[in-house]
């Protein structure tokens, strides 16, 4: 199959900075979004365990999160470096027996081996790095169970800082490369149309992600307006 994992180099040498991210409100704002999706999601499953595949899980942050919510939770990234980090996360968590396990898969291949069915499948900033998003979004449906959530976010191109945002990382150049990885343009709206055809139903699209310049946030209290929020979350149910 097409290419369905984020680049592993650039992911591995940057697992530091993504770590230190973890740490800021800018993040802590993302994962109580997610938060939120999961909370509805574990509301609406009937299984003794309900489960979350978290793609793309970075150095464990959200997965780690949604094991404490109650969810058994298996993260996977295609970066050695940020499950390395991961792990040693869980390990020194309580969510480290069993309740959150991390697997170093390319994503595609990973979905394809699963058996298994999710009550939950989230991906946090992971699909404008895959080189076959729709075939991700594909494999996503089939691993759900009916009734099942998939929440994801990717850029907001209708933000004013999207519009000047090639200018301002070109101050910092290891950041500007962020952007330069996108491998694909599929943005929410596509993400929704192609959803569909896989059985895939929308049931929210909303924005948040806080403009920061200078290490400065701007505009925090307005990120869910469509031309401030940087980042735009899609929620999927499976029908």
């Amino acid at each position: 199959m097409a290419d369905s994992s984020p680049a592993k180099p650039f992911f591995g040498e940057m697992a530091d900075f993504f770590d230190w991210r973890t740490q800021t409100e800018s993040f802590r704002e993302r994962e109580r979004k997610f938060l939120e999706i999961a909370r509805l999601a574990l509301e609406r499953s009937s299984a003794e365990r309900p489960l979350c595949l978290d793609l793309g899980c970075g150095p464990g942050a959200i997965s780690l999160a949604l094991a404490r919510l109650g969810f058994d939770t298996i993260g996977v990234d295609s970066s050695a470096a940020m499950v390395e980090l991961a792990t040693k996360a869980a390990t020194e968590s309580r969510e480290g027996n069993g309740r959150c396990t991390f697997k170093c898969m390319d994503l595609g291949k990973f979905l394809e081996g699963f058996s298994g069915e999710a009550d939950l499948i989230v991906s946090s900033s992971v699909f404008e790095y895959l080189g076959d998003p729709t075939r991700t979004l594909q494999l996503v449906a089939g691993r759900l169970r009916t009734g099942g959530t998939f929440a994801t976010s990717v850029p907001n191109m209708g933000s004013v800082y999207r519009w000047v945002e090639p200018a301002l990382l070109l101050r910092t150049p290891r950041h500007l490369r962020y952007r330069r990885e996108w491998r694909n343009s599929m943005r929410a709206r596509q993400l929704i149309k192609k959803g569909r055809t896989f059985g895939l139903e929308p049931v929210q699209k909303s924005h948040f992600g806080q403009i920061v310049i200078k290490g400065r946030p701007l505009l925090a209290r307005f990120t869910r307006f469509p031309l401030i929020g940087t980042m735009t979350l899609v929620v999927l149910v499976r029908r």
